[in-house]
């Protein structure tokens, strides 16, 4: 029986059946808040900026999209996102939407944050106190832009919250 988890259904592929269609309205949720993010931000960024992001992110990608949908010219800078190098998948997509994109070493980040106008970056999990959880170099990334007076966004949804517990 399927009576675990609040799912009171004898047979199992009535389970599955739920479970499916319970999986399919998550992934609808998901596509819907992507796009609402990527329209709340879209003011965020400006005809003509040069923006700095770490790593592959799905929703800083949607909302890269809708900024260049929406006919805003801008430049963007990606780290190579060392061990992994999802950075270059970030590029990838980005030039398969048309968007100028330049793949940098992650060391080069300080270098190159005197030109850009602000780093977005995602989150893999959202904590209690307002924190983080992310890519391997967020944080010095984050450093660097406190230093130079750049605006640092993580942009998330919200399922990555995470309870962190303490000792």
């Amino acid at each position: 029986m399927c009576y675990k988890y609040v799912i009171p259904y004898k047979d199992f592929h009535d389970c599955k059946k739920i479970l499916v269609q319970r999986g399919n309205v998550y992934l609808q949720n998901v596509a819907q808040s992507r796009h609402k993010i990527a329209r709340l931000f879209n003011p965020f960024i400006r005809d003509g900026s040069c923006i700095l992001t770490h790593s592959f992110s799905r929703v800083v990608l949607k909302v890269l999209e809708e900024a260049a949908e929406s006919k805003k010219r801008f430049n963007v800078y990606v780290t190579e996102s060392n061990p992994d190098q999802s950075g270059k998948k970030m590029a990838k997509e980005l030039e398969l939407l048309g968007i100028p994109v330049c793949v940098i070493l992650d060391a080069a980040a300080g270098y190159i944050m005197e030109k850009i106008d602000m780093v977005l970056v995602g989150a893999e999990g959202v904590v209690e106190s307002g924190g983080i959880i992310n890519k391997i170099g967020s944080y010095q990334i984050a450093t660097c832009a406190k230093v130079a007076n750049k605006p640092f966004y993580v942009i998330s949804l919200f399922y990555p919250y995470r309870s962190v517990l303490t000792r």
